[in-house]
């Protein structure tokens, strides 16, 4: 049976409580080990479970947009403007945002018109990046990869 995408992450948001409530640690100093001590402080950045957290927090938001592999993401100028704006929305109402500045797309045609997200700032055009440890050119050359793959070596 399939879950509701509201009722599921009611259901993580409380797998996510559950994790944290109720832990307690000990410290070990030069006098031996102190007893529990409740931890109250919560995830920050940077902690061992941040990546944990974040990944399955965005596995129940992002289920919804998802439509096939997210590697395979190959879209027409059109969808692909409406599907980032898909994407801010249901970011934006679980209090994430997408961060347009470091978002960037590649077109293989000539004279393709900038991109904008949902608040109208433009996404950047560029002719080439690396994704995945390769690299990507608009004009479909390796150049730029054996290139990266040589100096790698």
């Amino acid at each position: 049976m399939e879950c509701a995408p509201k009722a599921k992450r009611a259901r993580t948001s409380s797998s996510v409580k559950d994790i944290c409530d109720g832990s307690t640690t000990t410290i070990r100093t030069a006098h031996g080990q102190t007893g529990a001590v409740d931890v109250s402080i919560k995830v920050h950045q940077g902690s061992a479970l941040s990546p944990f957290l974040f990944l399955f927090t965005m596995d129940v938001i992002t289920e919804e947009l998802v439509d096939g592999p997210l590697e395979t993401i190959l879209y027409a100028k059109e969808e692909l403007q409406d599907n980032l704006q898909k994407w801010q929305k249901v970011l934006a109402g679980n209090g994430l945002r997408l961060n347009v500045k470091k978002t960037k797309f590649l077109s293989s045609e000539e004279g393709t018109e900038s991109i904008t997200d949902g608040y109208g700032e433009a996404i950047e055009k560029v002719q080439d990046f690396r994704y995945l440890g390769s690299d990507l050119a608009a004009d479909g050359s390796v150049d730029q990869a054996v290139k990266s793959r040589i100096n790698a070596a």
